[in-house]
C-alpha cells in the first residue's frame, strides 16, 4: 500500500507487568525480556514488526529509569523519549504525536503496545494499512481483534452496524474498516458471552492509528491541558531528555489512558473506526497466557517445559518452569502450574490463579517487601 502521508510509529514502552512477577519486575519490566523464546525480547520483536511499515524511525516513549536498557537493545533503530514518572498511555502518546508533527508534518502515527505478541506479522501489516487508510479519512483508527474466545480478560469494542448506505460509511468500509459504537471495559464472563454471541464486538488491543494533527486537536478540546504539554515538549527536540521546564510541564499532568481521554468521546461522536482483524494476538497478560504462548499447539498432557537451565524431573505432570537455578527441581502430579525461581524469590502458581499474581504483588508491597518487585 502507498500513501501520501509519513507513518511513524509511537511504541509506549511503560509498567512492570505485575502479573508477570517476579518474571518483570520494576527495574526491568516484561517488555525487556525474550518471552516467545526466540532471542529477542518482546520490545524488539515489536519494533522489527514495525520497521517495514515505517518512513521514519519508530519513537519510543519509557521510563527514564528504563531509557538505558531500552536504548541497549534497540540502538540507533529508534527515537527514544524519557518519561520523568508514568503517566499512563496519553500524555506519553501525544508527546510522541508533537514530535511527529513538528519533524514530519502531516504524519500519521500508530501506537502499539511494546510487550504483545503478534503473528503473521503480513497479516498484521494489512490492519495496520487498512488503519492508516481510516486515519487519512480523518478517524481515530484501532484494530479490533476476532474473538477467539468468551474472554473476560480483555476490553470490547462494537461496531457500528455495517449496511450504512452514506458517504462516509462507504468510504470507510472501502478503506476495510467499521464505525465503532462504543468502548467496553473489560466484562463479567456472562457479559462476554453475550458480546462474543451477538458477533458485533472485538477485542480491544490498545492499538491506535491517527493523523498526528488531528489527535492534537482533539485533545485541544477534550484535554487542552496535554496537547498544550505535548506541543510544548516536542520543542525540546528529539534528545528525549527533558529540561528542567519540560519535567515541570510533565510533573503538572495527571494520569490517563488514551482509552479514556480520546477513544470513548471519540467514538460517541462518530470519529472512532476499526478495522476488524485475524491474526493470533495475546498481550501475555498473565502466567497462564504467557504458558499458552509458550505451549503453542504443540504440547500435550503431561509435558513439562522448561525456560533457562534448571534440571527439571517430572511424573504425571504439566507445567512450565522458569529457573537457571543448580538445584534439580521435582513435580509430582501437578497439572497446569507455573514454577518460577528468580534467585531470591520462588513462585508457584495454578495457571487458573494466574490474574491472581497481581493481588500478590500488592501484598508484598504492603507487608514492606518493596525489594522484591
Amino acid at each position: 500500500m502507498t500513501t501520501s502521508s509519513p507513518f511513524i510509529p509511537v511504541i509506549p514502552a511503560g509498567g512492570s507487568g505485575t502479573r508477570l512477577w517476579p518474571l518483570s519486575r520494576q527495574s526491568h519490566p516484561k517488555f525487556l525480556l525474550d518471552l516467545e523464546g526466540n532471542g529477542a525480547s518482546l520490545l524488539v520483536n515489536t519494533l522489527e514488526r514495525l520497521a517495514p511499515l515505517s518512513s521514519a524511525r519508530p519513537i519510543i516513549v519509557t521510563g527514564r529509569a528504563h531509557r538505558e536498557a531500552v536504548a541497549a537493545q534497540v540502538g540507533d533503530g529508534a527515537q527514544i523519549l524519557s518519561e520523568p514518572s508514568g503517566k499512563n498511555s496519553m500524555p506519553a502518546i501525544a508527546w510522541a504525536a508533537a514530535l511527529a508533527e513538528r519533524e514530519h508534518p502531516g504524519a500519521i502515527i500508530g501506537s502499539f503496545a511494546a510487550d504483545h505478541v503478534i503473528a503473521p506479522k503480513e497479516d498484521f501489516w494489512k490492519g495496520v494499512y487498512s488503519a492508516i487508510a481510516a486515519a487519512e479519512l480523518g478517524y481515530l483508527a484501532t484494530i479490533g481483534i476476532e474473538p477467539t474466545s468468551t474472554s473476560s480478560a480483555f476490553g470490547y469494542i462494537e461496531t457500528c452496524p455495517s449496511d450504512a448506505a452514506d458517504e462516509d460509511a462507504i468510504a470507510l468500509r472501502s478503506a476495510g474498516a467499521l464505525n465503532v459504537a462504543r468502548f467496553v471495559e473489560k466484562p463479567d464472563a456472562a457479559t462476554a458471552t453475550e458480546f462474543v454471541r451477538s458477533g458485533r464486538f472485538m477485542w480491544n488491543a490498545g492499538m491506535f492509528v491517527v493523523r498526528a494533527r488531528v489527535l492534537l486537536e482533539a485533545l485541544d478540546d477534550l484535554h487542552p491541558e496535554i496537547s498544550s504539554a505535548a506541543r510544548a515538549l516536542a520543542l525540546e527536540g528529539t534528545g528525549g531528555e527533558l529540561s528542567g521546564e519540560g519535567e515541570a510541564i510533565w510533573a503538572s499532568l495527571e494520569p490517563i489512558a488514551i482509552d479514556h481521554a480520546l477513544a470513548e468521546p471519540l467514538a460517541s461522536r462518530g470519529a472512532v473506526a476499526v478495522v476488524p482483524a485475524s491474526f493470533a494476538w495475546d498481550d501475555i497478560g498473565d502466567f497462564r497466557a504467557l504458558a499458552q504462548v509458550a505451549r503453542g499447539e504443540k504440547e500435550t498432557e503431561g509435558e513439562v517445559g522448561v525456560a533457562g537451565t534448571a534440571k527439571v524431573v517430572s511424573v504425571d505432570s504439566r507445567a512450565r518452569v522458569y529457573s537457571n537455578s543448580e538445584r534439580p527441581i521435582a513435580l509430582v502430579g501437578l497439572n497446569g502450574i507455573t514454577v518460577v525461581e528468580a534467585g531470591d524469590v520462588l513462585l508457584v502458581v495454578d495457571e487458573a490463579k494466574a490474574q491472581d499474581v497481581g493481588a500478590l504483588v500488592k501484598r508484598l508491597e504492603a507487608e514492606g517487601l518493596e525489594g522484591l518487585l
